[in-house]
């Protein structure tokens, strides 16, 4: 794990790494990833996004080609990730509702629209720091945040 991407920001990235960074920045800051895999988030839209992982950090970044193929999504499984100096990954989520109320983060809202293929996995939000929180079995696997979607209304 590099020195300097350990730290959860919501909405500004992780660590040193920046939402709005191009690929050729993240590469300078990260290295190489162990795995790109380009797809098509929604059929009826014609654009692309590019997930880069690095298997071992336990960390996968995403540039959409809608936003210039910046980065805009990072998730992260693994223990050493912290939001605010705090582990979240591998903890049961009582735990986790428990830290997100004694922090005041937000409360956790579980996403009801949850495919019940999906079997012992829950998903849940949490608007304030715009994080979505992936539970395998009650145990955090995976915390996924975006950068700030910009009010386009005028």
């Amino acid at each position: 794990m590099k020195n300097g991407f350990t730290e959860i920001k919501p909405f500004q990235g992780l660590g040193d790494l920046s939402f709005g960074m191009n690929r050729e920045q993240a590469q300078s800051l990260l290295g190489a990833p162990s795995e790109k895999e380009t797809f098509m988030l929604d059929e009826d839209f014609d654009e692309r996004t590019e997930a880069w992982h690095y298997d071992d950090e336990g960390l996968s970044l995403s540039f959409d080609e809608s936003f210039g193929w910046k980065l805009g999504s990072i998730a992260v499984s693994n223990e050493n990730y912290t939001l605010e100096g705090v582990s979240l990954i591998g903890k049961d989520l009582r735990m986790v509702e428990n830290i997100f109320e004694l922090k005041g983060w937000g409360e956790l809202q579980e996403d009801d629209d949850m495919d019940e293929e999906m079997g012992n996995s829950r998903l849940f939000f949490v608007e304030e720091k715009g994080l979505s929180l992936w539970f395998e079995n009650e145990v955090l696997t995976e915390v996924q945040w975006n950068a700030e979607e910009e009010d386009d209304e005028e």
